[in-house]
């Protein structure tokens, strides 16, 4: 049986302490010597001479290890004193058992797709946390690759995938996707590559040049659903309770919408009104005071959720906007035709929303932002007050918004509808037995008319838009207009 191989130490003329190990395999004149702290003596260097010859030992018996990784680990583990040298034995540990990848850890033979499939369900996240981010989008990716790409170029090593192959899945595309369609699933599929060449390391470069890149297209004219028809949509009880409460947080908040799909009710402070969202597209956490009015809607619903679903449905993990089957909802791209078909339903018929053109598209689920930028604009509140809830760090995005901002003033569009009066059921009198009523105010006055139909007034800026309120027949829509912002009443 050959010797085990424990090592030995030295001493150099000045008197320090080194310790060698044999990092090459059984009979390897590979036997490094490693320097040790100048305070050591003869029993502390016959210790720590150990520790090396234990930790050179398990990287011999890990063949995946390069030896430049091996020596500069023993390196460490040699020089190291206290808490230094725990921290260098749980990185050998973390390296050894595969938590922190080297080179090797996805072979030359592995398939674009195995490659896609590891970085959309998070393992290149997992495995390598300081290069690749956790994406908000991880979802829609996979879902491109799969519709796209995957039944192309998909068994392809991508050790040998060349600009053929791309071309390939460019010709292969459906002769309606529009440009923007197609440059997202050009940027997919380079994405893959860039991680294949780091920092995976399979290939030297990424096969596809700078200029292969699809072009983006003229942008399209786009829409954005008015407040007078989010307060139709919202009302409407052919709409599904939990899609009328998603829509309407993000038209007076405006979250994207994936960020709102992860909101759970330990991002919310119900108490204070306030949100903290930490994990977001940007990466850059933020926080922000709700409108009162939503507030008082989330308190309902979140009372709602508890009735119906029970008390793990409103748990601090458990997510706020979910559907009555207790799922998540889509993707925002599934979710696009689905918000279409509601808008319809609820009686939404503005042709502008629906129409899919060279010039324009019909509106998505996404355009609720683009509405609460719009429509906070146009009721005179700050470029800061917007980015606070938005996340935009450029003042040229939100600049975007300004002239559609200017039309919403022009022609009176008003602000959002209170959250809690627009949806019935989450109002303070619902389910008193006949139709919800709604809550309304004049100048902070609550306006009270028995149990007829009330009228609130909804205005941009602080100023209301009339004097006084009066009864009207349920469902009428009058528009006031005075010298001051205008507004709309509602019942």
């Amino acid at each position: 049986m050959p010797r085990e191989a424990t090592g030995t130490t030295f001493q150099d003329r000045s008197g320090r302490w080194f310790a060698r190990v044999t990092l090459g395999n059984r009979g390897s004149k590979d036997r490094p010597a490693f320097a040790l702290p100048e305070r050591f003596d003869r029993p502390a260097a016959e210790a720590r001479k150990a520790v090396l010859a234990d930790l050179a030992a398990r990287l011999r018996a890990a063949p995946t290890v390069p030896r430049d990784i091996a020596e500069g680990l023993l390196e460490r583990a040699a020089a190291a004193e206290g808490k230094r040298l725990a921290d260098v034995q749980t990185a050998a540990d973390r390296i050894l058992g595969g938590e922190v990848p080297i080179a090797g850890a996805f072979g030359k033979d592995a398939t674009f797709q195995a490659i896609g499939q590891a970085w959309t369900t998070g393992e290149l996240t997992r495995l390598y946390p300081d290069h690749v981010a956790e994406r908000e989008g991880a979802a829609n990716d996979a879902g491109t690759l799969k519709l796209h790409v995957y039944s192309i170029v998909g068994s392809v090593p991508i050790a040998a995938f060349n600009l053929d192959h791309a071309n390939a899945v460019m010709r292969g595309l459906p002769d309606d996707l529009e440009a923007s369609t197609r440059r997202r699933i050009g940027k997919t599929m380079a994405r893959v590559l860039s991680l294949a060449t780091f920092p995976l390391r399979l290939i030297p470069a990424s096969p596809l040049p700078r200029a292969w890149m699809p072009r983006a297209g003229e942008a399209k004219a786009k829409g954005y659903v008015y407040p007078d028809e989010d307060r139709v949509f919202l009302a409407s009880p052919d709409v599904p309770l939990p899609w009328r409460v998603l829509v309407g947080f993000l038209h007076r908040e405006g979250l994207r919408w994936q960020e709102a799909a992860r909101v759970t009710w330990s991002d919310l402070d119900l108490e204070r009104g306030s949100i903290t969202l930490d994990v977001n597209k940007t990466d850059d956490p933020r926080a922000w005071s709700l409108n009162p009015a939503v507030v008082r809607a989330l308190r309902a619903w979140k009372a709602y959720r508890e009735r119906t679903a029970g008390r793990d449905a409103v748990a601090p993990a458990a997510h706020v906007f979910v559907k009555d089957s207790g799922c998540l909802f889509t993707t925002e791209n599934q979710a696009a035709a689905t918000f279409r078909a509601l808008l319809e339903r609820a009686g939404v018929a503005r042709a502008q929303l629906f129409e899919r053109s060279d010039k324009r598209r019909p509106v998505r689920a996404h355009d609720t932002r683009s509405g609460f930028i719009t429509i906070a604009l146009a009721c005179g509140r700050t470029e800061a007050w917007v980015q606070d809830r938005t996340g935009h760090k450029s003042s040229n995005q939100i600049n975007g918004y300004r002239r559609q901002a200017r039309t919403a003033a022009e022609i009176g569009l008003g602000d959002w509808t209170p959250l809690d009066v627009a949806i019935p059921e989450l109002g303070p009198e619902a389910g008193d037995g006949g139709e919800a009523k709604v809550r309304g105010n004049v100048n902070g006055s609550t306006v009270q008319k028995g149990r007829r139909a009330r009228i609130a007034v909804v205005s941009c800026g602080s100023s209301p838009s009339a004097r006084g309120a009066q009864e009207v027949p349920s469902g009428l829509l009058l528009t006031a207009r005075s010298k001051s912002p205008e507004g709309t009443f509602f019942v």
